[in-house]
């Protein structure tokens, strides 16, 4: 790269570089003038369809001089709404000169300075910049910042641990940004700061002081943000890295994949069972897994934030209000949708929409016949899916307890009822049938519609199997049944949402879903009408 940094960048005159002494600012000049376009491509960044009015440097920690390397929070201001404040570690160094940067890392910003340019690059491209997070966190320090302190604390299995090898960023982060240290550790840096500690800490720390629940990776050390004004957020996690063939999704989706690819010459469902038969084992032992999750976060009435506590109506008055409301807001993206969808898809919208009456009716009569006496809730995982486990070499390992993130921290802290975690998962096969079908080559969608309902199956096997002895999960299958529709429609009218919102493409899948919770459920009005039973949804 040439001494005068490549045309394309954007560039920035300074008098010096920056460094201490008046590290302030020029930091603040330099977070000003990062580019906005930077920003809103990275899949980090929350505020894409909100127009960004500046950025503004909130805190750093100076974190190394040579070359340097700042802990920088940067505050992102809307023309519209609250500003958000993100985590962006910038390492300050002219290209090639000893910052360990991979050979295609590219500066998002040159520094024109009268001894020579300098670039800027997020700092975790760098494995020297994992190398030194990884010592600090193994000494305890505490970094101080212009409003407070970054602290690094590290539990006894850290400082007992051997050496870790150099990290490799993982590729394909969303909300966060990781490092994996060989088969040691990973480390997973929060972008996006919310006040308050994160949920997967609060929950890695529980499980192993409280718990023998070990099918999640075990709390290495944190980083900590603490402002003088008394405000906590959590910058970052060390955990165990677990060596695994893939998160669930990828290992789900490539089986089924390929057992659809076999049926589409033979669709029948002998053949079916006969060969999806190891991966619906397997999913009948994440079932059980799900359930030792459960009765582990629901194990310690004397641990005030996991103690269990009663299900209350104003409980369930609170679900019928999101319910619906997730619904109104659905069915209102669908009519803007409706201007540009497939013809299919198209239709199946239009149907619903003329029935919003009935829709809004059943949704209601739902949450009519949940009586909450004598269920419970508790800390649950709060986003759970395929996505949130991996695939181990001795069965399953969760992951990933923040909850979903479109809600705020203090509504993912909440006890639940552990049945929004069921519900969540078999939502998610519900996605991994339909984007199997997909792919080419693929058999006829009923063998994908019996797979999903087979997968149901067996998932709920191991779960029930798992919390049959346990209080916390409704012994009444009626009760069950009725708990998981209603979570089912929470989740695929807040999926039905998301996807208007994120992913246009993906629509017609939570709003198949919805259309069938509302079959499914005028079937189940009629059968009680006559006096059948209510079945538990399998």
């Amino acid at each position: 790269m040439p001494s005068g940094g490549p045309a394309a960048l954007p560039r920035l005159a300074v008098r010096q570089l920056p460094g201490p002494p008046p590290l302030a600012g020029d930091l603040a000049s330099l977070v000003a003038a990062i580019p906005l376009e930077y920003l809103q491509t990275r899949r980090w960044f929350a505020g894409k369809g909100r127009a960004v009015k500046g950025l503004a440097l909130f805190d750093y920690g100076l974190l190394a001089d040579q070359p340097l390397v700042v802990m920088a929070l940067i505050r992102v201001d809307f023309h519209a709404g609250e500003p958000e404040v993100y985590s962006l570690p910038l390492l300050v160094a002219r290209p090639g000169a000893g910052a360990g940067l991979p050979a295609d890392a590219t500066p998002f910003l040159w520094l024109d300075a009268p001894e020579g340019g300098w670039g800027v690059w997020d700092a975790l491209l760098a494995p020297a910049f994992g190398s030194l997070l990884l010592r600090r966190l193994t000494e305890g320090a505490s970094l101080p910042t212009a409003h407070g302190a970054i602290t690094f604390e590290a539990t006894e299995r850290l400082a007992r641990a051997a050496p870790a090898p150099p990290p490799a960023l993982l590729r394909g982060e969303q909300s966060n940004t990781s490092l994996r240290f060989g088969d040691s550790w990973i480390f997973k840096l929060y972008r996006r700061l919310e006040w308050g500690i994160s949920r997967d800490l609060e929950i890695a720390a529980f499980f192993g002081r409280w718990t023998d629940f070990r099918d999640t990776p075990l709390l290495g050390g944190s980083v900590g943000y603490h402002r003088m004004d008394g405000h906590v957020a959590t910058l970052g996690l060390l955990q165990d890295f677990l060596p695994n063939q893939g998160d669930g999704w990828s290992y789900v989706l490539r089986q089924l994949s390929a057992t659809l690819g076999a049926l589409a010459s033979d669709p029948a469902e002998a053949r079916l069972r006969e060969m999806a038969g190891g991966l619906l084992d397997e999913l009948e032992q994440l079932g059980e897994v799900t359930g030792r999750m459960h009765l582990a976060l629901g194990s310690r009435p004397d641990v005030p934030d996991f103690a269990p506590r009663p299900i209350l109506p104003r409980d369930v008055a609170a679900w019928r209000e999101d319910l619906l409301d997730q619904a109104r807001r659905a069915l209102a993206g669908l009519r803007l949708w409706l201007a540009w969808a497939a013809p299919a898809e198209r239709a199946r919208a239009a149907r619903l929409l003329a029935r919003e009456p009935e829709l809004l009716a059943l949704l209601d009569h739902l949450v009519d016949r949940i009586d909450p006496a004598g269920l419970r809730q508790i800390q649950i995982h709060g986003d759970y899916h395929l996505g949130q486990v991996l695939k181990t070499s001795s069965g399953w390992a969760v992951i990933d307890f923040e909850g979903e993130p479109a809600r705020p921290l203090e509504q993912r802290r909440a006890k639940q009822p552990a049945l929004r975690d069921v519900a969540g998962m078999l939502r998610s096969f519900g996605y991994a049938a339909h984007a199997a079908q997909r792919e080419p080559g693929a058999a006829a969608p009923t063998s994908a519609s019996l797979w999903e309902r087979l997968a149901r199956a067996a998932y709920l096997r191991g779960y029930r199997r798992a919390t049959a002895a346990s209080d916390l999960i409704p012994a009444a299958a009626d009760t069950f049944g009725r708990l998981v529709r209603l979570f089912e429609a929470a989740k695929a009218l807040y999926e039905l949402n998301y996807e208007l919102n994120t992913r246009p493409d993906w629509v017609a899948i939570p709003l198949e879903a919805v259309e069938r919770l509302l079959l499914s459920e005028r079937e189940q009005s009629e059968r009680r009408g006559e006096g059948g039973r209510d079945a538990t949804s399998t």
